[in-house]
């Protein structure tokens, strides 16, 4: 009996370390929600890790100047696509460390969301050569405001 609390005991401890670093990582600016979701797990084994951390003696504070959650701007959203696409493999992490403005949870639901489903391309507008992030491969114009224009036709 005794070596099978042992041994459940042992189990019990077992905890995976890029999951601790992960919560580490995230508890700065993250709520426990956002961290189950963003770690794909439930509330109780986030909890359970804060709850070790504190015992091991690593304070669990949150930060009060940490970004909160906002959707991204149209402008982060083509920074994110470049970097997660055309930066050399950034993951989500080197993504959150890049861009200390924007909440963990925002990047987390847009590359889930509009990058992951879909391939996003980066591509150079074909009227002003600047780079934009698009859905589709065959979009060459950044906006409207690049696009040829229908002319009205005068008849005289």
């Amino acid at each position: 009996m005794t070596v099978a609390t042992a041994e459940r005991r042992s189990v019990s401890l077992k905890v995976d370390p890029a999951f601790i670093a992960a919560v580490v990582f995230l508890r700065r600016s993250c709520s426990v929600n956002d961290m189950a979701t963003i770690l794909d797990c439930d509330r109780k084994r986030v909890l359970t890790v804060l709850a070790r951390l504190t015992s091991v003696g690593v304070p669990v504070w949150k930060d009060p100047d940490a970004p909160r959650y906002r959707a991204l701007t149209q402008a982060q959203q083509s920074d994110v696509t470049a970097l997660f696409n055309n930066g050399r493999g950034l993951d989500f992490y080197a993504l959150c460390r890049v861009m200390r403005d924007v909440h963990p949870l925002s990047l987390f639901v847009f590359l889930r969301n509009d990058i992951s489903p879909r391939g996003w391309w980066m591509r150079a507008c074909a009227s002003c050569d600047e780079p934009f992030a698009s859905p589709r491969s065959s979009l060459r114009f950044c906006g409207p405001r690049c696009a040829p224009q229908a002319q009205e036709l005068a008849f005289a």
